[in-house]
């Protein structure tokens, strides 16, 4: 049974799908479509529900959106903007529309689609040079687009991550990342349209996504806009938003979700696969002060996901850049110890967290006194990897 709080035009249509093989011929399957306000249009398979699932959808206006990200708890950051989750006047928000299931849902590759007819995309249209996200390379993102607590990964070279070569007198916190890290000028790029499919399901657990466009951007005018958001696996009573928006080239490279940057986002929402990454670096480790160490975050991660660093505690001579950690304790600290969490999430679907060190969820410094020849470095209570 369908149903829900609002009036919606609700049908069932035969819809082309792909069988899954290249080259194969198209087949048709049942889809459920909601037509919503201005003639926009939302559809996903029927076989997605179970029986007695209630229904519900509706276009959100802007502030609606926003007042949704910040309840759901995203962040939507775009440059330019005064407060989080709010959209400044260089971004235009063409459609956001809103669904909720209350029913397990099962998903097997086809997702959430929504379609936008042209008579309800801005009078100007849409600019003859826009792309898709998706068109961007996966390179495409800057440098200094990069988080400042991003780690390499099977997604990001490390040959990205140019760190400072900072000699010991000069203190770690002196230079900020975009000093030395690669800027690409993207001010004079095109246009970039983006969809997202977010989504919280009955437990409190957020999942996001980029969906793709389905027709050419030059026959919006005429055609309209379609986009399909594809999901894999099982979602539990779902409230999701779809949202299309027009960027500057410049503010969508720099923009994020949830410190993800829009550009490394999954392509498809693929549920109950993600591992969770592990942090191989050492639990114990011993410095020298009056010197400046450095140690580096390892992790290992299977999955081609974006990972980030966080430390929790940590004392005000250690200093955190992308996956390098730079000690600096003052002489007057020898033989004493620190302890601070190291955290690594990443952009999976859930995301999945790691830390350092489970039971105990933290990594153990000691500050030893400068070597005397022929005496070995020991701290007290731990001896750990020297560096």
């Amino acid at each position: 049974m369908l149903g829900g709080s609002t009036a919606l035009q609700v049908d069932y249509e035969q819809r082309p799908i792909t069988a899954g093989t290249e080259g194969s011929e198209l087949s048709k399957e049942t889809f459920v479509t909601l037509t919503l306000e201005n003639d926009l249009k939302l559809y996903f398979p029927a076989t997605a529900l179970t029986q007695n699932t209630e229904l519900d959808a509706m276009l959100l206006s802007t502030t609606a959106l926003e007042t949704r990200f910040l309840q759901n708890e995203y962040e939507l950051s775009i440059p330019g903007s005064v407060d989080r989750s709010k959209f400044n006047d260089a971004t235009i928000l063409l459609a956001s529309a809103f669904l909720s299931l209350k029913g397990t849902t099962e998903f097997t590759g086809e997702g959430f689609s929504l379609a936008i007819p042209s008579n309800a995309l801005p009078s100007s249209g849409i600019p003859s040079n826009a792309l898709p996200s998706s068109a961007l390379p996966s390179n495409a993102l800057p440098s200094n687009a990069l988080p400042s607590n991003a780690l390499p990964s099977s997604l990001i070279s490390e040959a990205l991550f140019s760190l400072s070569d900072l000699p010991d007198a000069l203190a770690a916190q002196a230079l900020p990342s975009s000093w030395f890290l690669r800027q690409n000028d993207a001010s004079n790029g095109p246009p970039i349209l983006e969809t997202l499919l977010t989504c919280r399901d009955r437990t409190g657990l957020n999942y996001r996504t980029h969906c793709k466009a389905t027709t050419e951007l030059a026959e919006a005018s005429t055609m309209g806009l379609n986009f399909s958001c594809p999901i894999t696996g099982t979602l539990l009573e779902p409230n999701c938003e779809i949202t299309v928006m027009l960027l500057l080239q410049e503010q969508y490279l720099q923009a994020s979700l949830d410190e993800i940057p829009l550009h490394l986002l999954k392509d498809e929402l693929v549920l109950n696969t993600n591992t969770t990454p592990t942090i191989t670096m050492p639990e114990h480790l011993q410095i020298q002060a009056g010197t400046t160490s450095y140690a580096l975050i390892s992790v290992d991660e299977p999955d081609a996901d974006l990972l980030l660093a966080e430390l929790e505690n940590k004392p005000e001579w250690i200093h955190h850049e992308h996956h390098r950690l730079v000690f600096s304790p003052a002489a007057t600290l020898q033989d004493s110890t620190a302890e601070f969490t190291v955290r690594v999430i990443d952009n999976g679907n859930p995301r999945a967290i790691d830390e350092l060190l489970h039971p105990a969820h933290h990594l153990e410094v000691c500050i030893h006194a400068p070597t005397v020849a022929g005496d070995p470095r020991r701290c007290h209570p731990v001896d750990g990897v020297i560096i």
